[in-house]
């Protein structure tokens, strides 16, 4: 099968039948009162921030939240988003399901100082925590994990049990608690109107879903045919600012002229073709939107794909272009003030395909395209080859052990039970 399955750590398999540190099975986005009545702080009220840690992209903060989310539910504690942080400013954007921490200090200044001193945990913390290793009691930790675990909490069985009870997943489905994390997140509708500036830069993106993004759920937003990420990941794009344009242009030349380029662009071409001939012919053409971190590559590929007349190709026209940075201020210098805005449409318009192509540099996934496919799709059972529960199939573009390019699905996690 080219179907990758992440396998889960063999520790947790031992060691499911520990006795268990199981608290609570609350929804994190339950409000917890930092002050009571008098003016005294609340020892009872607990929270898990998130988007606390610096320094990362969009995509970083959003692979291990289910993670978090979950613990955050077996331990009673509210979730609150770091408002500094690329999380942060789109959830000024757009409507996320939880409280920003500055909401705490609107009858207060005390909450300051434990948010600052916010015990930083990670998905080995949770484990150690439920199987009574350790004993998290601060009142306010902070999630600094960059990488994806979200089934953590899978062999644990009260741990599933209330997972379900949260989100009406199947008991032991990982991908289906990913989604309701994740939707629970990113909510939506975009709290304001796109200005005239960002719907002129918004190419051949059709008015229904235009004239539905300050109004309707993303999850419930129409879907378009094929998403596509590029990553190209150039050392002089990541590290953008005004004064190095010699060296990206440099770099990006490069990548253009490249012969592996072309045959990158080419298997993507290829593959397109092959989806489309898999869709019921309810219509005489099909949405393709492109994203890419490098303008010139973009446009190469858009341009190679508008010969074909059966394809609407949609992208974003940027002003410097869509910066997958880790500095929020430099993307802003860099974009004129528009880098998060379109760099945010960028993921959101992915998210709501229902084929999604991703290649990035070095063959692995990038994180920015794995977080738009993975919060797609409703609560039915997950199994990717029938597509149930699944909104949005990924197939990863990389190479063989030959240096051959070839497409796999992105990894899956099993349903335990199947195991």
């Amino acid at each position: 099968s080219c179907m990758k399955r992440k396998l889960l750590p063999l520790f947790l398999i031992l060691h499911a039948d520990v006795s268990l540190r199981y608290n609570k099975c609350v929804n994190p986005n339950t409000h917890h009162d930092f002050m009571n009545g008098n003016g005294v702080v609340n020892l009872f009220a607990s929270y898990m921030i998130v988007g606390k840690v610096q320094g990362h992209g969009f995509g970083n903060y959003l692979v291990p939240f289910p993670a978090a989310y979950y613990f955050a539910a077996f331990t009673g504690r509210e979730i609150l988003i770091y408002d500094n942080s690329p999380l942060g400013v789109i959830c000024n954007l757009i409507e996320c399901g939880f409280r920003s921490i500055t909401t705490l200090s609107l009858n207060s200044s005390k909450w300051d100082i434990p948010v600052r001193s916010a015990l930083d945990v990670n998905y080995f913390d949770f484990q150690k925590h439920m199987e009574e290793k350790t004993n998290i009691t601060a009142q306010f930790v902070a999630d600094y994990s960059l990488t994806p675990k979200s089934d953590w909490w899978a062999w644990y069985p009260q741990a599933r049990e209330c997972v379900k009870n949260i989100s009406g997943c199947v008991i032991g489905d990982v991908m289906c608690s990913e989604r309701f994390a994740l939707q629970s997140l990113l909510v939506g509708p975009f709290k304001r109107n796109l200005t005239t500036d960002e719907l002129h830069r918004l190419e051949s993106v059709p008015n229904f879903i235009l004239n539905n993004l300050t109004t309707t759920l993303r999850n419930k937003l129409p879907k378009i045919d094929i998403g596509i990420h590029l990553r190209s990941q150039l050392t002089s794009f990541e590290l953008s600012s005004l004064s190095n344009m010699t060296a990206i242009k440099s770099d990006t030349d490069k990548l253009l002229n490249s012969s592996h380029t072309a045959s990158i662009l080419h298997s993507i071409d290829t593959k397109i073709k092959q989806i489309l001939s898999e869709i019921p012919k309810s219509r005489d053409f099909c949405y393709v939107f492109v994203a890419s971190d490098n303008e010139h590559l973009k446009h190469t590929l858009v341009t190679l794909l508008s010969k074909n007349p059966t394809l609407k190709v949609m992208f974003l026209n940027t002003n410097g272009g869509i910066l997958h940075v880790k500095n929020l201020q430099r993307q802003s210098l860099f974009s004129e003030n528009e880098g998060i805005v379109d760099l945010f449409l960028d993921w959101y318009l992915l998210s709501l395909s229902n084929s999604l192509i991703a290649w990035r540099k070095g063959s692995s996934l990038s994180s920015f395209a794995y977080s738009a496919q993975r919060i797609s799709g409703d609560l039915a059972r997950s199994d990717v080859r029938t597509r149930s529960g699944i909104g949005t199939l990924g197939y990863l573009l990389g190479t063989d052990r030959r240096g051959r390019l070839k497409f796999d699905y992105f990894w899956s996690y099993p349903v335990v039970e199947d195991i």
